[in-house]
């Protein structure tokens, strides 16, 4: 987190920097500016119990033939071998989801996937990421992408996978979809629509205040 001078906790701010490492355009990497925002992450505007609501602001930028996106993360588990769930919505702009699943085995295993799921949204969807699944934001739209989420304060985000694997399964450029090499085994993708078990009448900030009940399959994903 970054305070400013009234003492007011500013977003987080992910860099350039700890990004060059998960980016298609290694060139770019190499000589882009690594103190460069590439996109920003208000956490905790709210709580319920145990649950927290982010928003998360990405920018239309290039990172040199490939678009602004987040860094990826998989969720710790929750239960019975089910990580945490997570919900998203777009509140502005439009956003692509890369989901991939991890291949079981271990280290033996390791950048081996089941399944890779892409989802286009748009202003007023809300996305499940399901339990089990890995997750990167895209932002391949000219608007700035403003997206709001609630997860569990009691997940925590392991982005190593993504790290030691340069990357999500696919890059997304300006030229189209391209295979990570650094993944052993990656099925083709899947499209999906965006779907979840919530109403889309209530938005996710309207449903943490008045309905909470309804998210209780967030801290437990067996309920799903």
């Amino acid at each position: 987190m970054e305070s400013t001078r009234e003492g007011i906790i500013a977003p987080s701010i992910r860099r350039l920097g700890e990004m060059a490492g998960l980016l298609y355009d290694r060139r770019f990497a190499a000589r882009a500016g690594k103190r460069t925002p590439l996109y920003y992450m208000h956490r905790a505007i709210a709580r319920r119990g145990w649950l927290r609501y982010d928003i998360t602001v990405i920018p239309p930028l290039m990172l040199g033939s490939e678009y602004n996106k987040t860094a990826g993360h998989y969720h710790s588990h929750a239960r019975r071998g089910l990580s945490y769930p997570e919900v998203y919505e777009i509140l502005h702009g439009k956003a692509t989801y890369i989901l991939q699943k991890k291949k079981k085995g271990g280290k033996k295993a390791k950048g081996e996937l089941d399944d890779v799921i892409l989802i286009d949204a748009k202003e007023g969807d809300k996305i499940l990421m399901p339990p089990n699944y890995g997750h990167v934001t895209v932002n391949r739209s000219p608007a700035t992408l403003i997206m709001a989420n609630i997860v569990s304060d009691r997940c925590v985000s392991d982005y190593s996978e993504y790290g030691a694997l340069k990357g999500a399964a696919y890059y997304i450029t300006k030229h189209g979809f391209v295979r990570n090499p650094s993944y052993k085994k990656v099925p083709p993708i899947r499209r999906q629509k965006p779907a979840s078990p919530l109403p889309r009448a209530l938005s996710l900030f309207e449903l943490l205040e008045n309905s909470s009940r309804s998210l209780k399959f967030i801290e437990d994903p067996r309920l799903l």
